[in-house]
């Protein structure tokens, strides 16, 4: 997330002023033609947006506007169509949420900003990018390419994808279903992935626990670090790859191969290096204080 954006998305929760209201909420409901592999883009503050992939050439938004929304804006133009919430001028007495319900092509691309509003995405095929402060992300489709950023809110993905990238701070990332490439990081978070058909997977945090349970492609190259966090691994016994494992003064439990050596008879940290089967794959783990632990599935 650029610093622009980020701070754009910080400045307009800022607005969020809780105080009575004389406006009252209001309902709208649109519709406006679409390319079947058009682009959506979605900006709202507060609230939740709900997006759901149908088999018309048609993007149809159903809104419930909280007090203090100006309106809710929505052009479409050749192969993008533009929704956004609209607060009004800096003045007291809004609460800024609005729930949107929107229904997009299935071969849409999602562009998704919010601030402390919830997201939810199913059955979108396109590339989907969101970027969230607070709000939650939740998505079940089967997508080319899946970019997600949230500061504080959690995470959850499901279903098939060629590429996904998603980065927390504090916020749990899960992920279920089957993935090529993976890179995935947080602070604090946990990572927790129940993935098959890994080929690529980069796996980061500072203190929160990486949790990788799959069935690996044949060639999959892993990367896994954290600075105090557990790490495990639950693979078949099938897998083929060299593993590499270090760690300064984390413990080391295989169960997949020998046991961790010793770095030295005056340091606490160990080390394991070894193959199973034809060891085609490369898996590499690396921890400062953080526990690794390899398991058979």
């Amino acid at each position: 997330m650029s610093a622009i954006r980020f701070h754009f998305l910080i400045a307009a929760a800022s607005l969020l002023i809780p105080a009575a209201s004389a406006v009252a909420d209001s309902e709208v409901e649109r519709r406006v033609p679409a390319r079947p592999d058009g682009l959506v883009t979605v900006s709202n503050v507060s609230g939740s947006v709900t997006v759901t992939g149908w088999n018309r050439n048609e993007v149809e938004v159903i809104g419930d506007l909280g007090r203090g929304v100006e309106e809710l804006v929505i052009d479409s133009s050749g192969r993008v169509t533009d929704i956004e919430v609209e607060l009004r001028g800096r003045s007291h007495g809004w609460d800024g949420n609005a729930r949107l319900e929107i229904r997009v092509p299935e071969g849409s691309s999602l562009d998704i900003e919010v601030v402390s509003a919830e997201v939810e995405v199913t059955n979108v095929h396109g590339d989907v990018t969101i970027e969230s402060v607070s709000g939650s992300i939740e998505i079940e489709s089967s997508s080319k390419a899946v970019d997600l950023e949230s500061v504080s809110g959690s995470i959850e993905v499901e279903g098939e994808f060629e590429r996904l990238d998603a980065e927390s701070v504090s916020g749990r990332v899960q992920v279920r279903g089957t993935a090529q490439e993976v890179d995935l990081s947080t602070v604090s978070g946990e990572l927790e992935l129940r993935v098959d058909g890994i080929r690529r997977g980069d796996l980061s945090t500072v203190s929160g626990s990486i949790e990788l349970v799959g069935d690996l492609d044949s060639r999959a190259e892993i990367e896994a670090e954290s600075h105090s966090g557990s790490i495990e691994l639950q693979l078949p016994s099938s897998t083929s790859a060299r593993f590499r494992v270090a760690t300064h003064s984390g413990r080391i439990n295989n169960e997949l191969g020998p046991p961790a050596e010793r770095t030295s008879r005056y340091a606490p940290g160990r080390r394991l290096e070894f193959e199973l089967g034809k060891g085609d794959g490369r898996i590499t783990i690396d921890t400062f204080s953080g526990s690794v632990s390899l398991r058979r599935r």
